[in-house]
């Protein structure tokens, strides 16, 4: 059944339309994710700097690639990327669920 009303759900919710970019998004959420990623296996890396070898140097600067990559993606596709509009439901933030009006 499909309602045209404002309010739905019991009350307190209003249909919003709301311009998103998914790619943009996605490509912003995984650099986040492989940044949390390296910023522990590099926190790692300064600890213990002298008992490393020099592979293991090497494979600790290769983390920061694609961290480079996947920020440049993401600001490429919100300068690129069409914007497109999705309808979602926000909560009102003045409703009280004890009132029924």
């Amino acid at each position: 059944m499909k309602h045209s009303a404002n309010i739905v759900s019991g009350g307190g919710w209003s249909k919003q339309q709301v311009l998103v970019r998914p790619k943009a998004r996605l490509f912003l959420i995984l650099s986040s994710i492989w940044l949390s990623i390296a910023i522990a296996v590099l926190g790692l890396f300064s600890v213990q700097w002298p008992q490393l070898s020099a592979y293991l140097h090497w494979l600790f600067a290769a983390l920061l690639v694609p961290e480079m990559v996947l920020v440049a993606f993401a600001v490429t596709f919100w300068l690129t990327e069409a914007p497109r509009i999705t309808t979602t439901y926000a909560s009102l933030p003045d409703h009280n669920a004890r009132n029924m009006y």
